[in-house]
């Protein structure tokens, strides 16, 4: 599970061959009631929206995605080079 911020999980639900089905929960009803009316009325077109089928997911999904994606293998890549480094330094 990967979890962003303290409103967004994704978990892993389904791999087959190359593809992977994410999980994606998002809370945001309860910090609706705090926002300024200008960004509430944006949250809650987005939300009418979505409800209609009509918000561009699969695109705002996939920048999100690929954002993701490069932030883990970026990461994997610093560990594998901090490990390498330990090993090296031991040797």
């Amino acid at each position: 599970m990967i979890v962003i911020g303290d409103r967004v999980q994704i978990t892993m639900a389904k791999v087959r061959g190359d593809k992977v089905r994410l999980g994606i929960t998002a809370r945001v009803s309860e910090k609706t009631a705090s926002l300024p009316k200008v960004r509430k009325q944006k949250v809650l077109a987005v939300r009418r929206q979505f409800a209609e089928g009509k918000y561009p997911i699969n695109e705002r999904l996939n920048v999100a995605l690929d954002r993701l994606i490069e932030d883990l293998i970026t990461k994997r890549v610093q560990e594998n080079e901090e490990k390498s480094t330990t090993q090296y330094q031991q040797e």
